[in-house]
């Protein structure tokens, strides 16, 4: 074959590509021009022909929303047409599920939800559909299956889906899935509890749900949910009780301990507040336990105060019987040239009357035993152990450490 025949041969390739190009050009651009306009301007869209899909979606949800919730016969017709344009998509799908609903035919409009939950699981409207048709037909496992998807989608309405579970434990079926729901450990176990405690439910129902329930897999979120919930019933003076749901929380080898305070020798056990020693640092101090091999207790707290105004560096919540109490421990000075002191005091948690006062070692030396006896009111059915720390007439730092701490009102663990 000469050159000359080979390149008549190759043109109509060549004319073939042109037109080809030409045709994806066009096409491109058809699709750039309705994709911009299905939504800005729908009723411009279906100008194309065919309309686009979304295009009839959207002005077929319009004319919906237009008419609150009525779906007439013209929005129908461009429902039917929008799932044959677009057959693949969720939107269309969603509609007729929500014309199926207004018809009351529940069965298909929740065969049509799911349908279009399961194309596109961030479709806002079907999972706010589908978790008000669950709670109303009573299936409230499903219901609970839709709460993270919704809080998620609509972040604003997180309390009051929340505000919707706890409404469930009223019913004895909905108590049960909402604890089989939370046993599987979602994403927004930590908020039920954290906003629910904070919200006015009742924080012996969220004392006893979170009892019933495994641990959170995350250590943080375990402790920051029991410590949400043991506050909220501690505020409410439920104090036996909340001592009773902090003991459940405890590693099993812990709970038969009836020392009172809890963990007296400062081993660092574990257990959230505020049936525990706070510790960390402050402006004004630090409390943080430590070891201390050269004592029999082999472990303290070591408190460090340099504010200008008297600040509480560690406490802790303990059941009390009204009567004679006695508060013992044992302290010593660990820094040189103390300004200010740091004493122990006892206070009624109902009324924060101080019960008793000790201030602690000012001078260095060898570890001291100090006693003050003192009486618990009636009505006082629990004390707050504080370490306080108060400045002196200049500017320093006091630095101790407590250990053997004994708090003795006739009552022992319940």
């Amino acid at each position: 074959m000469t050159t000359q025949m080979a390149a008549r041969g190759f043109r109509p390739v060549r004319m073939l590509a042109v037109v080809c190009a030409i045709g994806l050009a066009w096409l491109a651009a058809r699709q750039a021009a309705l994709g911009h306009w299905q939504a800005r301007e729908p009723a411009l869209a279906m100008a194309f022909a065919p309309a686009g899909g979304a295009a009839l979606t959207n002005l077929a949800q319009a004319r919906i929303v237009a008419a609150a919730g009525a779906v007439d016969t013209e929005a129908r017709e461009l429902i039917a047409r929008s799932m044959r344009s677009a057959p693949g998509s969720a939107a269309p799908v969603m509609l007729a599920g929500l014309a199926a609903s207004a018809d009351g035919d529940d069965a298909r409009a929740r065969a049509l939800m799911t349908i279009a939950r399961n194309r596109d699981p961030r479709a806002d409207i079907v999972r706010y559909w589908l978790l008000d048709h669950h709670i109303r037909r009573g299936d409230y496992r499903a219901a609970l299956a839709e709460v993270g998807p919704a809080m998620r989608l609509r972040p604003g309405t997180r309390e009051l889906i929340l505000a919707l579970v706890a409404a469930l434990l009223a019913d004895p079926r909905g108590a049960d899935a909402v604890h089989a729901a939370l046993a599987t450990d979602p994403d927004w176990r930590g908020d039920f509890f954290a906003v629910r405690a904070g919200t006015g439910t009742d924080p012996l129902a969220l004392l006893a749900l979170l009892s019933r329930l495994p641990r959170a897999r995350n250590p943080i979120a375990a402790d920051t949910e029991q410590r949400a919930v043991l506050r909220a019933a501690v505020e409410q003076r439920h104090y036996a009780a909340a001592y009773r749901a902090w003991r459940s929380f405890l590693p099993a080898v812990r709970r038969r301990a009836s020392a009172m305070p809890y963990d007296p020798n400062f081993e660092g056990l574990p257990g959230p507040l505020p049936f525990n020693w706070t510790t960390g640092d402050n402006a004004a101090g630090e409390a943080s336990i430590t070891p201390a091999p050269d004592l029999p207790e082999a472990g303290a707290m070591t408190l460090a105060f340099h504010g200008a105004t008297p600040a509480v560096l560690t406490e802790q919540l303990v059941l009390a019987a009204p009567g004679p109490a006695t508060l013992s421990l044992r302290s010593r000075m660990t820094g040189a040239d103390p300004v200010g002191r740091i004493v122990a005091r006892v206070r009624c948690a109902q009324n924060d009357m101080l019960l008793a006062e000790m201030p602690l070692a000012t001078v260095g030396g060898p570890i001291q035993l100090y006693a003050a006896s003192f009486a618990v009111p009636p009505r006082c059915d629990a004390v707050r152990l504080q370490f306080v720390g108060e400045p002196g007439e200049r500017f320093g730092e006091v630095r101790i450490q407590v250990t053997g701490v004994d708090l003795r009102t006739g009552r022992s663990p319940a």
